[in-house]
């Protein structure tokens, strides 16, 4: 959020706990770059599909590390000896702190949208039946479709 006063854009944080800040991921080369010591300069997707580009060997075979990347590898911090803790942490926060915040939800809806998110975790392929939905999470279906928008 921002206030102006005398015409100075001031930016204001209302949670006291830690300015918001927008942090990109990490891309698969600056992953490799990051943690397997590679030296890789950015790639055309024209080259990739020509078949001109030179992978070099003592990085590993590309699929396994792509695997090991998708797994823990998109967040800056991957490297922490408490990365799932962190990562655990991360997403509770927003769960049950920033959305229900940004959404002025109740306590009790917040923690129904977690339970929702676990359901939906545990669900693959997901195909949403709100009224199913609604007897797990214990709230009829127009919330649950309300939550799902």
């Amino acid at each position: 959020m921002h206030i102006i006063i005398d015409n100075f854009r001031i930016e204001v944080d209302l949670s006291r706990r830690a300015l918001p800040f927008k942090l990109e991921g990490l891309s698969f080369r600056e992953y490799l770059n990051m943690s397997h010591n590679a030296n890789l300069s950015p790639i055309s997707l024209e080259d990739i599909l020509q078949g001109n580009v030179v992978w070099p060997r003592e990085i590993g075979r590309p699929l396994p590390l792509f695997d090991e990347y998708l797994r823990r590898g998109y967040y800056p911090f991957y490297n922490s000896n408490h990365y799932l803790q962190r990562f655990d942490s991360v997403v509770l926060q927003t769960l049950e702190v920033d959305i229900p915040h940004q959404a002025n939800l109740t306590v009790s809806t917040a923690r129904k949208l977690k339970k929702l998110m676990s359901v939906i975790a545990q669900s693959t392929p997901f195909k949403p039946n709100y009224a199913n939905l609604g007897r797990t999470l214990e709230m009829n279906r127009s919330t649950v479709s309300d939550i799902m928008v």
